[in-house]
């Protein structure tokens, strides 16, 4: 009778070990991860969206900004140039 009771209170005990394990290592690691998780993300992205939109933006925004300016400034200009009066030379 005792021996059984002895692995009743120890099948107890392991169980509520157990159940405080298990509860405080769910709230530990969900503390841990969403301290480290939003500090890691918050470094990360920002490192890596500032590099990636630096580039992206200096190459798009070059090449953007040559296509466009020289579209229109040769119509700019060719309509520009078409108005301005020319003087007449007799011949």
């Amino acid at each position: 009778m005792s021996s059984s009771g002895r692995t009743g209170n120890q099948v107890y005990l392991f169980i509520q070990l157990s159940v405080y394990l298990s509860i405080y290592l769910s709230i530990y690691l969900s503390i841990y991860l969403s301290i480290y998780l939003s500090i890691y993300l918050s470094i990360y992205l920002s490192i890596y969206l500032s590099i990636y939109l630096s580039i992206y933006l200096s190459i798009y925004l070059s090449i953007y900004l040559s296509i466009y300016l020289s579209i229109y400034l040769s119509i700019y200009l060719s309509i520009y140039l078409s108005c301005i009066p020319r003087p007449i030379f007799p011949h």
